[in-house]
């Protein structure tokens, strides 16, 4: 890869798959696939509202802190935790 200068500022590209929005979206995914239209519903709500994506999912999620930082965590969890874990978690009322 090549680096490029715009600005004043130096530019290192890399890959798509290590980047952090790409990996959220991959873990968003997920997340939608399995908790489904209601989960989705409420994320579109909040994005209605003004929310950014990765604070709706902390919401949604019941995270604290750096949502950015705390969904990348979900990478390292296998389907089989992800679900278990997506199941503590109360649809009602969203």
């Amino acid at each position: 890869m090549v680096a490029q200068e715009t600005a004043g500022y130096r530019l290192i590209p890399f890959p798509t798959i290590q980047q952090y929005g790409y990996r959220h979206m991959l873990i968003e995914n997920e997340v939608l696939t399995i908790l489904g239209d209601k989960a989705k519903e409420w994320i579109k709500t909040l994005k209605k509202q003004g929310f950014k994506t990765e604070p709706a999912f902390g919401r949604l999620l019941g995270l604290e802190g750096n949502y950015y930082e705390q969904l990348l965590d979900f990478e390292t969890w296998d389907k089989d935790q992800l679900e278990r874990h997506l199941s503590t978690i109360s649809l009602e009322g969203l």
